[in-house]
């Protein structure tokens, strides 16, 4: 049989799974949403979780953020940097 420390570290391990699963989930959405849009601002659900370390990063690449907390409409809201021009011919290259 298994001793409950066995179990209680399954158990652990599963929530602590999930609860990273939902991170990477949330945090991979908004960079496919960053790849593909053309406004600068944009916004997520509230209940979107965010690791610091993604926001930091975020932040040291000009992307600025305000949490629901800091929101008219208790939305996750980014801020991109401006667009950078690419020339015609790397377009197509």
């Amino acid at each position: 049989m298994y001793n409950e420390s066995e179990i209680e570290a399954a158990l652990s391990y599963r929530n602590y799974y999930i609860a990273a699963k939902a991170y990477q989930e949330a945090e991979q959405e908004l960079l496919t949403t960053i790849k593909f849009t053309t406004v600068r601002e944009v916004s997520t659900a509230s209940n979107k979780k965010y690791r610091p370390a993604f926001l930091n990063s975020l932040s040291s690449h000009g992307i600025y953020y305000r949490t629901p907390a800091n929101s008219k409409d208790s939305k996750w809201h980014f801020v991109l940097p401006d667009v950078k021009e690419v020339p015609y011919a790397d377009l197509f290259s």
